[in-house]
């Protein structure tokens, strides 16, 4: 290897860290200018859940409309044959197009799932369990009923074979 040229070296060391302080200043304008922005959406998703629009269905329904726009510009600059190769594929993968791999293949195509694209799914919220704590209306300690300590759970390669199991 050749002796390197360290006033280049030197040179492109200081350049990249100029234009990398610049893209952290450029990033922090963006970022700036977004809060606002963020700020914004977030006071029309609060005006839309006042209005009765369930939050979960809303921001399902914003989603989709993204997804949907994003999947418009992966097709809306196919020429035609890709297109008609996208087509044929969703035809001839028919219900197959609905499974993980169908999509998939529809997908690499440039293609679009025409029966996930018009539903959206909706995730119900799930409901908070209810627990009890001893003291709160649970007599005396619950884990002592469903713990047996004569019983060593361990692996084998790390039972002791003499005495009784250790306890942590």
């Amino acid at each position: 290897m050749n002796e390197p040229n360290l006033k280049v070296v030197e040179q492109a060391r200081d350049e990249i860290l100029r234009l990398l302080a610049d893209k952290r200043h450029e990033h922090s304008l963006y970022m700036t200018r977004c809060k606002g922005i963020n700020a914004t959406i977030k006071d029309w998703k609060d005006k839309a859940k006042e209005a009765g629009a369930p939050r979960i269905a809303f921001k399902a329904l914003l989603e989709h409309i993204a997804l949907t726009d994003k999947l418009d510009s992966l097709t809306k600059d196919m020429d035609r044959l890709d297109a008609e190769a996208a087509e044929f594929l969703i035809e001839k993968l028919g219900d197959f197009a609905e499974t993980p791999l169908g999509e998939a293949a529809v997908h690499a195509a440039g293609g679009e799932d025409e029966h996930a694209a018009s539903e959206v799914k909706v995730r119900k919220p799930r409901k908070p369990r209810k627990t009890k704590v001893a003291g709160e209306g649970v007599a005396g300690d619950v884990l002592k009923t469903f713990v047996d300590d004569s019983v060593d759970v361990r692996p084998a390669f790390l039972r002791d074979t003499e005495g009784p199991p250790a306890t942590a």
